[in-house]
């Protein structure tokens, strides 16, 4: 906050002194106030500036000496608002004089606006003014834009003629803030009225006391202080309601899922049910989980016995999996199951792509890997990798790539229907079993953690093997959301 600049002074070819100030576009500051809905912590943040302006002015040795809020323009410097004190027509020097002649003030001269002078201006005494009728002056604005009028009524004060408005100055006191603002009450405000009143019940304590800039300082610190713990303590509560809510939503989806499978499972939609309980959080799982899923495996068993490594297609409308030796393909409702391939060797492992066109299967204690075309009901291909064990594979969803990762931490991906290695990368001396693709198909996530045996995490761009990210030791189960994010 800053006073109008003085741009030039000097005097006329009669004699007269002048000086031409800055043009202040701006609006007064209870004009301001109103027009923008201040509150009262941004009105005292704003007298405080006008205080420190008028302080700028004692330190000059300068008394204003019409103090009000029409000459307490405030203007916008890149949306910030600055008030500036202008019209120091009437000011006078306490310690030098303002222009190379001296001005002097007449004798009895009635200086200032009476709405906002102090007893000893309407005095008019012998004795000049000093500083401390600023402070006055200052009383008066304040109160003014924390109740929406001024002590005592301009209008009233002009009618009464110039001895009857000084004593009233001097002799009466002025209504008290709580006062003025019940009385506003009284008179049905308006819904601005009602506002301003509410704010200056707020800050009477501080119009009372007539507060100067240290005094406003300190409310304003101690407001802050209290809107802020209250701030903390809000966002406590919120949060803790918010994580209870939380908790007890999720634990209602959990149910209805349970629900949901087991419809299913009444239904001999075992599909379904398989891909609703491997939905639950692992850490909801309880024993009514645990019972379903023995259901479910106890059913699939009955329809047929032996069947191990079971995979759904996308349409949940049949069932591929491992019976010894064999992939058989089984359809729950109608029954129906044909085998898919045979192999020398006990089969460990299958997975299939969302579209059912290939489906991978890796013969037990080999390091040998096939694909099978579902559609040509043929084998794409069989081959060697060098690599045994694996528990983590997928096709992209595309179905045009596949990968593989095994416990010597080595991940592998081919093409689908070549079997050419796209590139195969040792990502970590020690055991990776997860792997999923993103939905989007553009990356790769690899984790594991077998029998206690801790190992990082990897984010990869699937179509180069390119690591983008690495993740602590101990990252079990590497998900995406669903949305690809």
């Amino acid at each position: 906050m800053i006073s109008a600049r003085v741009l030039d002074a000097g005097a006329t070819s009669t004699g007269r002194p002048f000086f031409v100030m800055e043009l202040v576009k701006g609006v007064p500051i209870t004009r301001y106030c109103e027009d923008h809905h201040l509150d009262n912590r941004q009105k005292l943040e704003l007298f405080i500036s006008v205080c420190k302006a008028i302080q700028h002015a004692h330190q000059k040795g300068i008394i204003h000496r019409d103090i009000k809020p029409s000459n307490i323009m405030v203007t916008l410097h890149d949306g910030v608002p600055v008030p500036k004190v202008i019209d120091f027509g009437i000011a006078k020097a306490t310690q030098q004089d303002l222009t190379e002649k001296t001005i002097f003030t007449q004798y009895s001269q009635f200086i200032g606006t009476p709405a906002y002078m102090s007893p000893e201006q309407a005095e008019m005494s012998g004795l000049d003014i000093d500083t401390r009728s600023h402070i006055y002056s200052l009383g008066v604005v304040l109160y003014e834009l924390l109740t929406g009028a001024p002590p005592f009524d301009s209008r009233d004060l002009m009618q009464s003629g110039i001895d009857e408005m000084r004593r009233i100055i001097r002799e009466k006191d002025p209504v008290r803030p709580s006062t003025r603002v019940s009385a506003l009450r009284s008179e049905r405000l308006t819904v601005s009225g009602r506002t301003l009143a509410i704010q200056a019940k707020q800050s009477q304590r501080a119009a009372e006391r007539g507060q100067t800039e240290d005094s406003a300082q300190r409310r304003l610190a101690e407001e802050k202080r209290k809107e802020a713990q209250e701030a903390r303590e809000i966002g406590e509560k919120m949060q803790l309601v918010a994580s209870q809510k939380s908790l007890e939503l999720a634990r209602r989806l959990y149910l209805m899922k349970l629900a949901t499978a087991d419809n299913a499972l009444l239904e001999n939609n075992y599909p379904q049910a398989r891909l609703i309980l491997d939905e639950c959080e692992e850490n909801q799982r309880g024993w009514e989980w645990e019972f379903l899923n023995n259901r479910l495996i106890n059913a699939v068993q009955q329809l047929r016995p032996g069947l191990t490594e079971a995979t759904f297609t996308e349409d949940e409308t049949t069932i591929f999996a491992v019976d010894d030796k064999k992939i058989v393909s089984f359809e729950p409702r109608s029954g129906n199951s044909r085998v898919i391939l045979e192999g020398q060797t006990q089969i460990k492992l299958i997975t299939i792509d969302k579209k059912g066109r290939s489906l991978a299967w890796q013969p037990k204690g080999g390091d040998e890997l096939g694909i099978w075309d579902l559609v040509r009901n043929e084998q794409k291909w069989f081959k060697k990798t060098g690599h045994a064990g694996s528990n983590g594979m997928a096709f992209s969803p595309d179905g045009n790539q596949f990968a593989i990762v095994y416990p010597d931490g080595w991940l592998l991906c081919f093409e689908v229907e070549t079997g050419s290695a796209i590139y195969s990368k040792s990502l970590f001396n020690g055991i990776l079993q997860k792997l999923e693709f993103s939905p989007d198909g553009r990356w790769i996530l690899v984790g594991g953690n077998y029998e206690g045996k801790s190992s990082p995490g990897f984010l990869l761009e699937a179509s180069t093997g390119n690591i983008v990210a690495k993740f602590p030791d101990g990252t079990v189960e590497p998900a995406f959301h669903p949305d690809g994010g």
